[in-house]
């Protein structure tokens, strides 16, 4: 993949990354805590952020997409993780994202 596809993409999934974001919280109407499908355990990954009850990191669901999966291929590629799942990691990336631009 040549350098502009790839820069590219990686804008997509950060404006992805936005509109998932917006409408996990506005259309759902969902208010939950914030991170709370998110945890950092030292005993588990190595205290990388994973989706709770589950193995998966963070980090991994970004670089699928990144990678040109959809949200079903996700699902289908790792069963334990939920929609709610996916949106939560998203939210957990942006929220990141929002703190190293300040």
């Amino acid at each position: 993949m040549d350098r502009k596809k790839r820069e590219f993409g990686t804008l997509f999934v950060v404006r992805c990354c936005f509109i998932v974001q917006l409408s996990y919280k506005y259309c759902r109407g969902i208010f939950k805590s914030k991170f709370e499908r998110i945890v950092r355990d030292p005993e588990i990954c190595g205290g990388q952020p994973t989706i709770k009850g589950t193995r998966v990191m963070v980090w991994i669901i970004f670089e699928c997409i990144k990678g040109g999966l959809c949200f079903t291929e996700i699902l289908e590629n790792y069963p334990s993780i939920t929609q709610e799942d996916i949106d939560a990691a998203f939210d957990y990336i942006i929220s990141i994202l929002q703190k190293t631009n300040q």
